[in-house]
């Protein structure tokens, strides 16, 4: 599941992706259809697994 902006077909704004259990996974922001400064990601319990920064969809800082 995953809530997002959509905005002349493509992704803008703040995004949500859920695990199959409904608990988020990671969420952050598109802009044009890109990932864009940063994103959380968490395991199937809520629990905060990392944080990391894209720029233009490229992951610049806590990528693994």
């Amino acid at each position: 599941k995953e809530k997002c902006n959509w905005s002349a077909g493509m992704a803008n704004g703040r995004t949500e992706y859920y695990h199959p259990n409904g608990i988020l996974a990671e969420s952050g922001d598109f802009n044009q259809n890109l990932k864009s400064g940063e994103w959380n990601f968490y395991d199937s319990t809520g629990r905060l697994e990392r944080t990391a920064v894209f720029e233009r969809d490229r992951c610049i800082s806590g990528c693994d």
